[in-house]
């Protein structure tokens, strides 16, 4: 299943997710096409960005980890081990999240997280990816 993020689908004229600003390339504190496909190159990290783009809301950070464990290991949320979601967590906390938050894209609040901008190549990069790996969004 191909997901058309709000943000990316001109067809639906309202931006459904008014919480996460588009950010042009080449304003001041735009992530470039390095820069996003470094991200990109860390499977926690693109599962994290897939995961919360098509979140309504912020996200419980131990239900991202049990999503996000499941598609690394392409198997149900509801299989995943306290285990497995508490080393999630570590790498959350020490990798993922840091690289997230100094790229302006997520917001972190006590146990949510939140994608609060989604610049035009990141979002054309994930678009791409759930278009080659319809796979990667499924869950």
């Amino acid at each position: 299943m191909v997901h058309q993020h709000p943000l990316r689908n001109e067809q639906r004229g309202t931006d459904d997710h008014a919480r996460i600003r588009p950010i042009p390339d080449g304003g001041r504190g735009s992530l470039g096409i390095q820069e996003a496909l470094s991200l990109l190159s860390n499977p926690t990290a693109r599962f994290v960005l897939l995961e919360l783009r098509n979140a309504d809301d912020a996200v419980d950070r131990r239900q991202l980890a049990r999503r996000v464990v499941a598609r690394r290991h392409d198997r149900s949320p509801s299989s995943v081990s306290s285990t497995a979601v508490d080393r999630a967590l570590t790498d959350f906390h020490h990798l993922t999240l840091p690289s997230l938050r100094t790229s302006g894209l997520v917001s972190v609040d006590g146990q949510t997280i939140e994608l609060v901008a989604e610049p035009r190549v990141l979002g054309e990069l994930l678009d791409t990816i759930e278009r080659v790996d319809p796979d990667s969004s499924a869950q």
